[in-house]
Parts: structure tokens; sequence; C-alpha cells
């Protein structure tokens, strides 16, 4: 029963249910647990804590790499790095996280995705925002198979996702991909998914081109005294001036597309890309 509640703290607090979190810490100390058991409830009730920012339980958490078992540590190093982060210290966060995606490479996915992702963050944070996109691209693919468990780590990492497409200007596939974050029944516990939503919904105002009226001059009337253009001659062929190679490709749309269809294009690319298995609305299926 320990180990189960384990496992519920765990889903709940990637969910950010941090209710469920407490209660599931509290039957666990409950009960006459060994003492790894014990070390863990300790860890998800610093997390639920630290969550609900009662205080800085940095050196619990320290501890807690020493104590808990090894498929824990990651996750213990991972929380350390999100603590220096949220005190802007972000050179200090990046060694944790590096140190958590080592650890859980072997034995726990989904803190590897939270470290990488991480790791993509401080790149974001110091400007690098092309590499920080290329990063969370390569790691969709794991993501995707890790959100089929985990399904409020998918939305996350979307939301991650259109940060980093709206700071390189691709606001279609920005907005797509927040879309379904804020759609999601886990929007109510992430707050900062409908920040997103609004900083990219203002840089698309910003990025709409004004109308503004400019007033011309009146154009002189022609002189009569101008003497008659020539008409100029038919042309009744038209030829390349040398033959069509296998390398060169000549070719011109024939229908123009509004910009608004582009627009919409765009966003069904990325969700085609995006969510081959997974609908746009529902979040992924659990088994």
């Amino acid at each position: 029963m320990g180990r189960q509640l384990a496992v519920v703290a765990r889903h709940a607090y990637v969910a950010r249910q941090m209710d469920a979190v407490e209660q599931a810490t509290q039957l666990m100390l409950a009960l006459p647990l060994s003492k790894q058991l014990e070390s863990i409830a300790r860890y998800y009730q610093a997390l639920y804590r630290w969550r609900q920012g009662e205080v800085d339980n940095t050196c619990q958490f320290e501890r807690a790499v020493e104590e808990v078992p090894v498929q824990y540590k990651a996750r213990a190093l991972q929380t350390i790095g999100l603590t220096y982060q949220r005190r802007g210290e972000i050179d200090g966060a990046l060694p944790f996280f590096l140190a958590a995606g080592r650890a859980a490479a072997n034995c726990d996915l989904l803190t590897l995705v939270e470290s990488q992702e991480m790791i993509a963050v401080v790149r974001s944070m110091h400007g690098d925002h092309k590499q920080a996109l290329a990063d969370l691209e390569g790691l969709f693919p794991l993501v995707r198979a890790v959100g089929k468990y985990y399904p409020a780590s998918y939305y996350e990492f979307l939301n991650s996702l259109a940060v980093e497409l709206g700071e390189v200007g691709r606001l279609a596939e920005a907005e797509a991909a927040c879309a379904i974050a804020v759609a999601s029944p886990f929007a109510e516990t992430h707050s900062n998914w409908s920040e997103t939503h609004d900083t990219l919904a203002a840089k698309r105002e910003s990025a709409t081109p004004s109308v503004v009226a400019i007033n011309r001059p009146t154009e002189a009337a022609p002189s009569r005294q101008a003497k008659p253009q020539r008409k100029p001659k038919r042309v009744t062929g038209f030829a390349f001036s040398c033959l069509a190679r296998d390398k060169d490709f000549f070719q011109r749309s024939t229908v123009k597309i509004p910009a608004a269809a582009k627009i919409v294009l765009n966003a069904v690319n990325i969700l085609a890309r995006m969510l081959i298995c997974i609908g746009p609305r529902a979040p992924p299926a659990l088994f």
C-alpha cells in the first residue's frame, strides 16, 4: 500500500494536484513503513510545502538524495535544480538538471524528459532560443511516449514548445501548441499556460501591420502638347534564352492564398506533425 500511495503522490505532483499529494503522504506516514518508503513520503511532503511556498526545502531535498531509493535520486536532483531556478539562480540550477538527466537515463524517463526540458529553458533564459527550440523538438518523441502515462507532462512540454516557437517568430505554430495545452483538463492548475497564451496573443497583435492613410498630392494633368507615345508591338511568342535542365525547376502558383488561410495551413501543419497519435483536445490515453 505504501508503494501504491507513492505512485499516487507522483501522479498528483506532476498534475499539480497538491492536495492529493498531501493526502497521499499523510496516509503513507500513518502506515508502518520501511525507512526507504518513509523517506519517500517525507520527500513528497517537502515537495508539497515547497510548492505551497511555505519554506525553501533545499536542505531536505539534498538529504533525500542520500536517503531515497535509486529511482528517486534523479527526482530529488531535479527538484534541487528547480529550487535554484525559483530563486533566480539559473547557472546554479543547470548542474542539478544535468545530474538529474544522467541519473534518470536508465530508470526514470519522466525525470529524464523534465531535466532535458529545463536545460532547454536555461538556454532560453540566456537568449539562445534557436538551440532551445531545437532541443525541445528533438525531445518530442520521448515526451509523447511518456505522456501516455503522465498526460500533464505532455501539456507542460507543449507550453514550453509554444514559448520557444513564439520567441523565434513562428507564431502560428506557437498558438497551435498553446491552444492544446490551455484546452486540457490540467490548465486550471498550470496558470503559466494561460500566461503563454496571452503573451502570444500580444505578439500577434503587435505583428499585425496598421493601416495608415497617406495624403498624396494631386498629380498634374498631362500636357496637351505632349507627343503621343508609340503603341508597343504585340508579343506573339516567348522563349527562354537557354534550354531547361534536370536541375532547373520553375513553378508559380496560379491561386493566391489569403494571409488568414496561410495561418490556418501553418497551424494544421504543426498539429499534423505533433499530434499524429493524440487528439487535439483529449489528453493522451493511459494504459
